[in-house]
C-alpha cells in the first residue's frame, strides 16, 4: 500500500498526525506500507514528529521499522525523518503523548 504525501512542504504537526491516521489504517489492512515523498521538498521538524512519533507510538518500534518506508524522498526530508525517529528513542513525546 502507499500513501502519497502533498507538498511541497509539509509545515504542520496537524499535517503530520493526518498523514499518520492514514499510514496506520493502511498498515492495518495491507501490512506494509510505503510512504511516497516524491511530491514533498521540505519538512518542518513539527510535521516530520506529528507524523514519525504518531507512527511510532501507534505501532511500537519494531512494526514501524518492518511495515513503514520512505520512497522518492529528497535528502532534507531524509535527514528531518530520521532525526524524528532519534528524538523518539531519546524519549521526546509529541504534548498528546505525555501522561498528565
Amino acid at each position: 500500500m502507499r500513501v502519497r504525501l502533498s507538498g511541497p512542504t509539509l509545515n504542520s504537526g496537524a499535517t503530520g498526525v493526518s498523514y499518520a491516521a492514514q499510514v496506520l489504517d493502511a498498515a492495518a489492512h495491507e501490512g506494509h506500507v510505503e510512504i511516497d515523498c516524491a511530491a514533498v521538498d521540505r519538512v518542518t521538524p513539527s510535521a516530520a514528529n506529528a507524523l514519525v512519533m504518531t507512527l511510532l507510538e501507534g505501532m511500537g518500534e519494531d512494526q514501524f521499522i518492518a511495515r513503514v518506508s520512505l520512497t522518492h524522498a529528497t535528502e532534507h526530508v531524509k535527514r528531518e525523518w530520521a532525526k524524528a525517529v532519534d528524538r523518539y528513542q531519546r524519549g521526546i513525546r509529541l504534548s498528546s503523548q505525555r501522561s498528565a
